[in-house]
């Protein structure tokens, strides 16, 4: 505690965490999505869809610099399943650009895609989400 805030309280309070304050922050911290990263996102495409990796990183590659590109256009991009996206406010700064996005994603056609996906025959050993099998993925062919 600085000397200031013992003088505007007038008390001196101590601002040191508990432990129990600790141990809320880390399951907050454990609880929050990992960044999806573009290695990620790549292999993701590779499982889902079967084809190989020298053929998927450039298509998602390319992509990825399409959306990049419209962003910078400040172009509202409609991509079901992914949603529409709409900019609301765009800024340059120093060594690149910021953007205020809007990503309304239509539950109804979020879930008939996440159904398609999963009825998509995987390749074996693909990795498969969390509580799927293989057996469930074929079972409708």
């Amino acid at each position: 505690m600085t000397e200031t805030d013992k003088f505007e309280t007038g008390m001196n309070i101590d601002t040191t965490p508990s432990s129990e304050d600790l141990e809320a922050s880390e399951v907050l911290a454990a609880s929050l999505p990992v960044e999806l990263k573009k290695k990620e996102l790549i292999d993701l495409v590779v499982a889902r869809t079967g084809v190989k990796k020298r053929d998927a990183k450039p298509v998602v590659e390319a992509m990825l610099m399409v959306m990049g590109e419209a962003l910078l256009e400040q172009r509202s991009m409609n991509l079901p399943p992914f949603g529409k996206v709409k900019i609301n406010n765009f800024k340059e700064v120093e060594n690149g650009h910021v953007f205020g996005l809007r990503l309304r994603q239509n539950e109804q056609v979020l879930n008939t895609a996440i159904a398609e996906s999963a009825a998509v025959a995987l390749p074996a050993g693909a990795d498969l989400p969390d509580g799927a099998s293989q057996e469930s993925q074929t079972d409708g062919e």
